[in-house]
């Protein structure tokens, strides 16, 4: 891990990246607590793939940074094309809301088969739900109020509620009880 953090200065002059984004106060506000909510994040989605005891699913938090490094590079070349980029910022807000109604469909489906096999009880679920609805109101209202009126307001909105674990919930135990019997 702290070998990692030597490797920082290889990077570049991070005040240079700070000046070339020129994004405004507001938004780095968000921006850094939305960026250690994501690592957090990452972390929490890794654990259930790493514990399930499956080879095949060990493998997901690879496939899951190769993404994040292929979508980060997309839409570095769109940003670059005026034309392609506008039509990606069109799309960007009903990407995000079919990716949570798939996020909340998910979640029903590992809440539901957890309770079915007894690794979850009800009460468990609810009071998850309900940090979880906290959680997501707690960022959600900072959000706004430093957005209100600009477009990013529901882009951001809909990634915080992408982001926040839900599913990920309801399928540890899951792959917890697979290791347990494999």
């Amino acid at each position: 891990m702290f070998l990692s953090l030597a490797a920082l200065p290889l990077l570049g002059d991070f005040r240079a990246v700070v000046k070339a984004l020129e994004l405004p106060p507001r938004i780095w506000i968000i921006a850094v607590p939305g960026f250690l909510l994501l690592t957090w994040r990452l972390i929490a989605v890794n654990l259930c793939f790493v514990w399930s005891g499956k080879r095949r699913l060990m493998g997901m938090p690879v496939l899951l940074v190769v993404g994040i490094y292929a979508s980060a590079l997309t839409i570095s070349i769109l940003s670059q094309h005026q034309a392609l980029w506008n039509s990606f910022c069109r799309l960007v807000p009903g990407v995000l809301a079919g990716l949570i109604v798939v996020k909340f469909l998910l979640a029903y489906l590992a809440f539901r088969v957890s309770v079915k096999r007894g690794l979850l009880a009800p009460s468990a679920i609810m009071s998850y739900l309900g940090v979880w609805a906290l959680l997501a109101i707690a960022l959600l209202i900072p959000t706004v109020i430093l957005l209100h009126g600009t477009t990013l307001a529901l882009p951001y909105a809909l990634g915080i509620i992408l982001l926040v674990p839900l599913a990920r919930i309801g399928f540890c135990p899951i792959t917890l009880a697979w290791n347990r019997h494999s």
